[in-house]
């Protein structure tokens, strides 16, 4: 193989590993060292939690009926996804950046060199989640029994897998910024990505819940052949991920045909992407082959300086902001998805045990009572109130010079955040009022109980977000990590309010034995602290952030 590739290749994915060294600074995410390591920690924990979910349910849909290659198409198919939701930005950042690749034009390196040592780079980083593959071979060997030529073999072929993915993706950017203006659309594109996203992690998360469950498992009634014909489509979708799956546990005939045929499908496409990316890659990036001779000057316009309420203006500003990308968007929407599949395949169930009636006083009042707390649990975790401040970027130096009343600045930065919260919970009511067959009354309960706390969370990220305010940001993706430490902490702490509000609850309810006299006295306590909260938000807006 070529020096040149072999040595940027290495560089790259010493690269892949900077954010685990303490001196690093890494884009996306928080300062500190310890923030960093925690979120790096929690990042494999959660994926390795959800990974598990997925394998049992593979496990005993496909080992236990004798399909064991579907089980390593499937793992094959999870890192291919992986790929797509999760590394496209990654690809286009290390790829397609302007920055990424401009040192390296004054070395004495092929263009094809520089495509494929970055993009075999990019390739071995994902040596770290090997973890997700020895969590996916432990599994299938309690089930099938140990087996050295999967142990052997999956290892070997694991990175080659992955490459076809990650190297067609690549591919398809490059031809597609070479041969279109697709930039002028970027912002579309990256919304239906998003979406794209969010569905396929809600199908992740049914999979995962439903597997958690063996007694639900265990009353399916499944039809092998059915799911063979059905996933077979699917798989040859994922071509590459059948390939490995039946190089892995096939017979031994087409352990060796696919063997051959994932390593010689890797040397075409290297040697493809060799002779295309030579050709055009520094075009595609520093868009060279674009005509920009007939660009139409955008007229000025003629601004009318008027007097106004801050409060409108504020207000209509940050509900801009907050649509303007969908990123500002992403964490709370992630937390609905959850909670929909968790509605749908846990409440349902409940339900139909239960047999309870969904017009029943009882019923409206433990639904009531349920989205109080799942309405806690979005928008303290999602707050779109965390991020208020920073979402102005650098034009946040306006709000620090503007002689704006601090009172009708604090109330439209609350007033954006929560209708948009209210919004996504008139959403998920109507979601959760269709999933469970509920009466209108029943979905108006739900909407109540989710807008109350909803306010109640806005207003404590409201007031978190003016402690870990972060205006420096390239990207908006990097003010979801911006706080560092400081807002993991608070994270954890939001934590900690949770569970001593349910613990109020579950406490006094049982002294009392009444329901009503619990809720009711939690009810109160997060009045009296949303109160507190206000005092302290205001002394934090009266004051100012001249300090960021």
């Amino acid at each position: 193989m070529n020096r040149n590739i072999l040595t940027l290749a290495k560089y790259s994915l010493k690269e892949s590993f900077f954010p685990y060294m303490p001196r690093k600074t890494v884009p996306n995410m928080p300062k500190s060292y310890l923030g960093r390591l925690l979120l790096l920690l929690w990042t494999y924990v959660f994926f390795g939690a959800i990974f598990t979910g997925v394998f049992k349910a593979s496990a005993f849909l496909y080992v236990a009926n004798n399909m064991d290659f579907m089980y390593f198409t499937s793992f094959a198919m999870s890192m291919t996804l992986m790929v797509f939701l999760f590394y496209l930005p990654q690809i286009f950042s290390n790829l397609y950046t302007k920055s990424a690749i401009a040192n390296y034009q004054t070395m004495p390196i092929r263009e094809g060199e520089l495509f494929v040592g970055k993009a075999f780079g990019g390739v071995l980083s994902f040596a770290d989640f090997l973890l997700y593959l020895v969590i996916g071979l432990v599994i299938y060997f309690g089930e099938a029994g140990f087996d050295p030529w999967v142990l052997v073999m999956g290892l070997i072929l694991y990175l080659p897998m992955v490459y076809l993915p990650y190297g067609i993706l690549s591919l398809f950017l490059l031809v597609i910024k070479k041969f279109t203006n697709v930039n002028r659309h970027a912002k579309l594109f990256k919304t239906i990505g998003y979406l794209i996203m969010f569905g396929i992690m809600g199908v992740i998360y049914y999979f995962s819940f439903s597997a958690s469950n063996p007694q639900a498992m265990g009353r399916m009634n499944i039809d092998i052949n059915q799911i063979t014909q059905t996933l077979s489509m699917v798989s040859n979708v994922f071509f590459n991920a059948k390939i490995y799956g039946l190089a892995i546990a096939g017979t031994m005939t087409q352990r060796l045909i696919f063997t051959g045929l994932l390593l010689g499908l890797c040397l075409v496409l290297a040697f493809i992407s060799y002779k295309i990316a030579d050709k055009f890659y520094y075009e595609a990036v520093f868009d060279e082959h674009l005509d920009t001779s007939k660009k139409e000057a955008t007229p000025s316009k003629d601004i009318k300086i008027e007097a106004g309420s801050q409060f409108k203006a504020i207000f209509k500003k940050d509900l801009e902001t907050l649509f303007s990308n969908i990123v500002f968007l992403s964490g709370p929407l992630g937390m609905v998805m959850v909670i929909l599949v968790m509605g749908f395949v846990q409440a349902s169930r409940a339900m139909e045990e239960s047999g309870a009636s969904p017009t029943s006083p009882e019923f409206l009042l433990f639904a009531f009572l349920i989205s109080l707390g799942v309405g806690l649990f979005i928008w303290i975790n999602g707050g779109l109130a965390n991020t208020a401040l920073s979402r102005e970027g650098k034009s946040f130096y306006l709000i620090q010079t503007l002689p704006i009343d601090p009172k009708s600045h604090m109330r439209a930065r609350f007033a954006a955040s929560y209708l948009v919260s209210c919004g996504i919970n008139l959403i998920l009511a109507i979601a959760f009022t269709l999933i469970l067959k509920l009466t209108i009354l029943g979905g108006l309960v739900i909407f109540l109980g989710l807008c109350l706390t909803g306010a109640f969370a806005t207003m404590i990220s409201l007031y978190f977000g003016t402690f870990m305010v972060y205006t420096q940001w390239k990207k908006p993706q990097e003010i979801q990590q911006g706080g560092g430490l400081k807002a993991v902490l608070i994270y954890l702490g939001s934590l900690v309010i949770m569970g001593l509000l349910g613990l109020m609850v579950f406490a006094i309810t049982e002294a009392t034995d009444n329901i009503m006299i619990g809720a009711g006295t939690a009810f109160l306590v997060v009045l009296i602290i949303s109160f507190l909260v206000y005092k302290a938000c205001l002394k934090k807006y009266t004051k100012g952030f001249m300090d960021v």
